[in-house]
């Protein structure tokens, strides 16, 4: 038997390792998704009485590939589609997946509980023209829905309720997908931080850089202008982010340089 020398045996061992590392990261996801792009994996829309025209279409549709679709609101029949990129996709499912239980909220005891907690806190009932929450998943082996009537109001009028917070996070992690999609997707949102962060650095120093993650508002043209906002708003509880309240716009017009404003707590 040879007897590997010191600098052969660690070359093995670093190689064992870096093998180890490469298993796919979306396998200790709870579903697993097909990767094809024949059929949305994942689907957020919004339903109700004002949004009740059945050829409508979905707000959010998001493929195996990590091709996704969204809406324009305020404009029927046009959509948008752009890519995400693999790592942020993988980041999206286990947002989704792990650290929200999306696979875990169920419609009908959602509502139970709901149902129960407004009437201990005496809390009012939401309008019946409050739109509809629905997210579906469909995986390789199984198909999960859940919907929720009136999310954002439930989630703050109820902050126990750890189904409705999740499923709360869920569709605003969507709606930041969204956001990216209709801004022109991330290699265009990326360049406009860069450009943003710079001007923030400078302005308020104390700041945290903002991330695509902190995309708020989009307001898309049909010229090819759109403006672009980024926050840092104070969390649920009225506590202030680290390094206080930042929100920056952005104006892109086609051919000129971004015109971007700061307002940050420059103390």
């Amino acid at each position: 038997m040879k007897i590997l020398a010191p600098p052969q045996a660690l070359a093995l061992l670093f190689a064992l390792s870096a093998s180890a590392l490469a298993v796919d990261p979306l396998a200790r996801l709870p579903m697993q998704f097909p990767q094809d792009a024949a059929t949305p994996v994942i689907i957020m829309d919004f339903e109700g009485p004002s949004l009740s025209d059945p050829g409508r279409d979905q707000f959010l549709a998001i493929y195996g590939d990590g091709r996704t679709i969204v809406s324009v609101p305020g404009e029927p029949g046009r959509q948008i589609s752009g890519q995400i990129p693999a790592r942020e996709f993988e980041q999206l499912l286990s947002c989704l997946l792990l650290e929200n239980r999306l696979l875990r909220c169920e419609s009908s005891q959602m509502q139970r509980e709901i149902r129960a907690a407004r009437r201990a806190r005496q809390r009012p009932e939401p309008g019946r023209d409050a739109a509809t929450t629905v997210i579906r998943v469909r995986g390789v082996d199984a198909d999960h829905e859940v919907r929720c009537h009136a999310l954002g109001l439930t989630a703050s009028q109820l902050p126990e309720l750890a189904q409705v917070q999740d499923l709360f996070a869920c569709q605003q992690r969507l709606e930041n997908v969204a956001a990216v999609i209709r801004a022109g997707g991330y290699d265009n949102v990326n360049a406009v931080l860069s450009a943003a962060n710079r001007k923030l650095k400078q302005q308020a120093p104390h700041s945290d850089l903002l991330t695509c993650r902190e995309l708020s508002l989009v307001d898309v043209r049909a010229d090819g202008t759109r403006y672009l906002q980024f926050a840092r708003f104070p969390n649920a509880d009225g506590l202030q982010p680290v390094g206080g309240f930042v929100m920056v716009s952005v104006y892109q017009s086609p051919g000129r340089p971004p015109e971007i404003t700061v307002t940050a707590d420059a103390s």
